[in-house]
């Protein structure tokens, strides 16, 4: 698996629906998002369903830790993964879709569906760590 397949695959996503929990195409989350890829890719089997509209930050956290690879904001690359605060907890995660400048791959409650954009400000302050897919060329 390449950083471009990674990519390529997220934003296959671009327009799905969100909804909480989701994980088809019929509607996808944000932490559904990054399952759905890792499943394509048999990065991993972890996957859950079972939390609230607001989950853990640091069950979250530990799950992305425990997966993934943490990594310095200097050192983004395509398809790393982005974990971001949402009031201040570390709740919404997204997919580095360019590095320079950045833009990013994520399932949106604001927007409704899944988006690429670009990282503003916002989201820049919104950052609370980087992680990178273990085994990607």
């Amino acid at each position: 698996m390449t950083r471009e397949e990674i990519v390529d695959s997220a934003r296959s996503w671009v327009g799905v629906p969100y909804l909480h929990q989701g994980r088809t195409r019929k509607g996808v989350d944000c932490i559904g998002l990054l399952a759905c890829i890792a499943k394509q890719y048999g990065i991993s089997d972890y996957d859950e369903t079972d939390y609230g509209r607001r989950p853990s930050g640091l069950h979250m956290r530990r799950v992305l830790q425990d997966n993934l690879q943490p990594i310095a904001l200097a050192d983004l690359r395509e398809a790393d993964i982005l974990h971001m605060a949402t009031d201040n907890e570390p709740l919404h995660v997204a997919v580095v879709s360019r590095a320079n400048p950045l833009y990013i791959i994520h399932s949106s409650s604001d927007f409704g569906k899944v988006i690429e954009q670009r990282l503003d400000d916002v989201y820049v302050r919104r950052l609370r760590a980087c992680y990178r897919i273990p085994g990607i060329a």
